[in-house]
C-alpha cells in the first residue's frame, strides 16, 4: 500500500511538473513572441528616420544667370533647364531613375534629359549632389522669346530605392513655375510603397 501512495505521489508530482513546463513554455513563446513584434517595430521606425530624401531643384545656369535658355535647332526652339538632384536624407538613395518630364503641351512635342538617357544606375549618398539639364523641344518655330515667354511649368518625377530595405521604393515629385529670373516652386510630394 505505501508503495501505491509513492507511485501516485510520484505520478500527481510528474503531472504538476509536466503542468508547469507546459506553462512555462507557453509564457517562452508568448515572450518570445512580443520580443520579436518590438525588434519589427523597432527596425521599422528606424528605416523610416534613417532613409534617403532626394530633392529636386531647378537652378541658374551659370552662362547666362537664367533659369532656362532658348537656342534654335532645325527649325524649331530648345529650351533647355537645369536641376540639382540631391540626396538630403540620412542614408544612401540607390536606382534613382527619372520616372517623367511634364511640359506644356501646346507649346513642346517633347523634353528629354540628357543626363539620364538612357537610365544610368545613380547613387547619392547623403550630401552628394548631381545636376540634370533637360531639353524641351518645341513643335515649330514658336514666338517664344525670352522676353515674351512667361512661366513655363515643368514636372518631374523621379523614384529611388533605400539603401537599409530594398523593399521600399520611394517617388518624388516636383512642379515648378519657371520665369528667366524666379522659380516658383508650386507643388512637391513624396511618397513610398512602405507598410505604415
Amino acid at each position: 500500500m505505501i508503495k501505491s501512495i509513492t507511485n501516485a505521489l510520484s505520478l500527481i508530482v510528474a503531472v504538476a511538473a509536466l503542468t508547469v513546463s507546459i506553462r512555462t513554455c507557453t509564457i517562452s513563446d508568448q515572450a518570445q513572441k512580443t520580443a520579436q513584434d518590438a525588434l519589427n517595430s523597432s527596425r521599422k521606425q528606424f528605416v523610416e528616420e534613417n532613409r534617403p530624401y532626394v530633392s529636386i531643384k531647378s537652378v541658374e545656369f551659370k552662362k547666362t544667370k537664367s533659369f532656362f535658355m532658348i537656342s534654335k535647332e532645325d527649325d524649331k526652339r530648345v529650351l533647355k533647364l537645369q536641376y540639382q538632384i540631391k540626396n538630403i536624407g540620412s542614408v544612401a538613395a540607390r536606382n534613382i531613375v527619372l520616372e517623367s518630364i511634364t511640359v506644356p503641351s501646346d507649346i513642346f512635342e517633347s523634353a528629354n534629359s540628357t543626363s539620364f538617357a538612357p537610365p544610368p544606375i545613380v547613387t547619392l549618398f547623403p550630401g552628394e549632389e548631381i545636376y540634370m539639364e533637360i531639353k524641351a523641344v518645341s513643335k515649330s518655330i514658336p514666338s517664344f522669346t525670352l522676353d515674351n515667354l512667361k512661366a513655363i511649368e515643368v514636372q518631374i518625377a523621379m523614384t529611388y530605392i533605400h539603401d537599409l530595405s530594398n523593399s521600399i521604393k520611394y517617388l518624388t515629385k516636383v512642379k515648378h513655375s519657371i520665369e528667366s529670373n524666379n522659380v516658383i516652386l508650386t507643388a512637391s510630394s513624396t511618397s513610398s510603397n512602405a507598410a505604415h
